[in-house]
C-alpha cells in the first residue's frame, strides 16, 4: 500500500515528537531538509536512522570519458574545446560509439554544415597544373579567373579543375551531347540555326518541331503561327 503523507505528522526519536521540518532543523541532522524527507518518507527510515547514515556525498555512476591522443589523457570535453579538435562534442562521442579510434575521432574534420559555417569552411583541396589548393587560393592565384564559389560549382558539375580555375565567367562547358540539324545541305546545332538568317522561329520552337517530326527546313522557315502539313497518307478514323 503506497504511503500517504498527512501534514503535521509527528516523528517520535530521541525522546521527541516532531514534524519532519523541526527534525531537519534539528543539529544532529546531517543532511538537508530534503534528504531527511527522502529518507524517512520514500525510503521508509526512522529518524534515528536518517541521521545515523550521516552525510552520503553523491558519487557519479558513470566515470568521465578519457582518451589518450598526441601522447595526452583528458576527458572528452577537455578534447572537445581543444582548437586542434575541428568537431564537436556530441560528434567525438557518436564517432566513439561507432568504434572509430580516439585520435581519428577528435581530429578528423566534419562534413560541410551547421559545424563547418560555425568554425569556418572546410579546407578542400583541388589539384591543377601538379599543384593542390583551395578553392579560395585559386581564386587568388595568377591563372584564376573567377571567384572560389564558382570554381566549386564547376568542379560539382563535371569540370576538370584547370578548366574551373582558368575559363572566364562567361565561357560555359559545351554540353557533350548537341543535338545537330540537317537542312540546306549544312548541319549545325540548334542554337546556331536559330541565328542563321533563315530561321524565322527561335530554338525553342525548332527544338519542339524536331522532337514532333518536322524536317530541318521545316522547324526553321515556317511561320511561329504555322501548322506541319498533314499526311496523305494518314489513317482513316475508325
Amino acid at each position: 500500500m503506497p504511503y500517504i503523507y498527512r501534514r503535521g505528522e509527528l516523528y517520535a526519536a530521541f525522546g521527541k515528537r516532531q514534524t519532519l521540518g523541526v527534525w531537519a532543523r534539528d543539529p544532529r541532522c546531517p543532511v538537508s531538509r530534503q534528504a531527511l524527507y527522502i529518507r524517512v518518507r520514500i525510503k521508509g527510515l526512522s529518524i534515528r536512522e536518517a541521521f545515523a547514515l550521516g552525510e552520503q556525498v553523491y558519487t557519479n555512476p558513470h566515470p568521465p570519458c578519457m582518451l589518450t591522443l598526441l601522447g595526452m589523457t583528458k576527458e572528452i570535453k577537455e578534447w572537445a574545446v581543444d582548437p586542434r579538435c575541428p568537431v564537436s562534442l556530441n560528434t567525438i562521442r557518436r564517432r566513439l560509439r561507432n568504434g572509430w579510434p580516439h585520435t581519428e575521432a577528435v581530429l578528423t574534420p566534419n562534413y560541410e554544415g551547421r559545424l563547418a559555417k560555425k568554425r569556418g569552411p572546410l579546407r578542400k583541396l583541388f589539384t591543377a597544373w601538379g599543384e593542390a589548393k583551395t578553392a579560395e587560393e585559386w581564386s587568388k592565384d595568377s591563372r584564376g579567373k573567377v571567384s572560389a564559389k564558382l570554381i566549386r560549382a564547376r568542379i560539382s558539375t563535371g569540370f576538370t579543375p584547370e578548366e574551373a580555375v582558368s575559363l572566364p565567367k562567361s565561357v560555359r562547358r559545351p554540353s557533350k551531347k548537341r543535338k545537330m540539324v540537317n537542312a540546306w545541305g549544312e548541319t549545325k546545332t540548334i542554337p546556331e540555326w536559330a541565328r542563321d538568317s533563315r530561321a524565322r522561329v527561335t530554338a525553342d520552337v525548332i527544338r519542339s518541331r524536331i522532337r514532333n517530326g518536322y524536317s530541318g527546313e521545316d522547324a526553321m522557315s515556317l511561320p511561329k503561327s504555322a501548322r506541319r502539313p498533314q499526311r496523305e497518307n494518314k489513317q482513316k478514323r475508325r
